[in-house]
């Protein structure tokens, strides 16, 4: 297949009027007029921009499902849903639950992966948030199971993924914190430092130990202060730390988003959704008894995902949307779109195979239009279906 007749966004991220040939699944030629072989078809993008697949490496649900609740049909829908708004990769994230349970889970998520008949969104692994967080900075994990990082905690879990965990979440205060860093795999697991009540010299030793992400900056942490600059401050004294942030126009104020791209650079900005089960799911409703989400109910309230007391939980905002909504506070087309594709592909050691549009890569492509809206998803070449799936009632 060749696309022509668009504006394509190439690997430096910048648009270009070109074309590109699809073969088996990947990107196998950039150029322009490519002349089509006997019988290949061509895509006419009609002056629409194509981008490379989102990558969601933080959301816990969609489409009245939730990853925590531990079904592969959940998992089939949730990934179903993704593709439809423009996702064809993410990493289910679970919440702090009882360790029974997260084994059986993740148990369960290496079956799914190896689904050849999953036509949704891509799962590259487990993003573990939790239970290693702190008490004070909890949000809507569960108090219940809160723990401090052990090194073999983490092994059973790792080993029940078979070593699918991709990121770890933990609070770097917490006893045995620092060691726990330090001990793991980098080059495999990416530690994250989130939910937590670090100050600045906690998280300053905790990046020299070797964690490079931070879970969505300014959310679940202390706030920048002249005297006590924290996480942020920490953060933006490194070249080699990528901070989450949820767009979505609740969790964050506009002004911060953009503090944060012209602080941290749009090479250092990871979009996430943080998406719950609520996503996609109408606004005017909610079932009898919340959404299940692990052991938490979540309610929508005035359109965001709360707890019963109010508590803001995660969004409800494809990551799609979150997009569109960063360029709305004034970020760069191209700077937002980066923060949604190839920089989370680097995070998981992925950005060898998805996210950019370049030769060689899997054709995990997005037609947008003008205003950013997803107009159709490519997984792998393979145009996908219209989300089907009924909405819970």
């Amino acid at each position: 297949m060749i696309f022509k007749n668009g504006e394509i966004l190439l690997g430096d991220f910048v648009f270009k009027k070109t074309d590109i040939r699809i073969h088996e699944g990947r990107i196998r030629e950039i150029g322009d007029n490519l002349a089509p072989y006997e019988g290949e078809e061509t895509f006419d993008l009609k002056g629409k921009y194509l981008v490379p697949g989102f990558i969601d490496i933080h959301i816990h649900g969609a489409a009245g499902e939730d990853y925590s609740n531990g079904t592969v049909s959940g998992m089939k829908r949730m990934a179903s849903y993704l593709a439809s708004v423009g996702v064809t990769s993410f990493l289910p994230t679970s919440m702090t639950m009882p360790m029974e349970e997260l084994l059986d889970l993740y148990k369960r998520t290496e079956d799914f992966m190896k689904d050849e008949e999953n036509e949704g969104a891509r799962l590259l692994g487990i993003y573990m948030e939790g239970p290693f967080f702190s008490f004070d900075k909890r949000g809507a994990q569960d108090e219940n199971y809160l723990i401090h990082p052990e090194k073999a905690v983490f092994k059973e879990l790792l080993d029940a993924s078979k070593n699918t965990v991709r990121i770890i979440s933990l609070a770097p205060e917490l006893p045995g914190a620092m060691k726990f860093i330090e001990e793991i795999d980098k080059n495999k697991v990416t530690v994250a430092l989130g939910h937590t009540v670090c100050n600045y010299d906690q998280a300053k030793e905790a990046f020299e130990k070797g964690a490079t992400l931070v879970t969505h900056l300014f959310n679940g942490m202390l706030p920048f202060l002249h005297r006590a600059p924290g996480i942020l401050g920490a953060a933006s004294e490194r070249e080699d730390i990528f901070c989450e942030l949820i767009c979505d126009g609740v969790h964050i104020h506009e002004a911060a988003i953009r503090l944060a791209f012209k602080l941290l650079s749009e090479d250092r900005i990871v979009l996430i959704s943080d998406g719950l089960s609520t996503m996609g799911c109408p606004l005017d409703y909610t079932p009898k008894g919340g959404y299940k989400s692990g052991h938490r109910r979540i309610f929508l309230k005035d359109g965001a995902a709360k707890l019963k007391d109010g508590t803001l939980a995660g969004s409800n905002t494809p990551l799609s949307v979150c997009v569109k909504r960063a360029v709305s506070f004034g970020i760069k087309v191209e700077s937002a779109i980066k923060a949604a594709t190839i920089n989370p592909a680097k995070v998981i050691f992925m950005d060898h195979e998805t996210g950019s549009i370049e030769v060689g890569k899997l054709a995990d492509l997005v037609i947008m239009d003008k205003e950013l809206n997803v107009v159709k998803t490519f997984k792998e070449g393979k145009e996908v279906q219209p989300f089907s799936g009924y909405f819970p009632k």
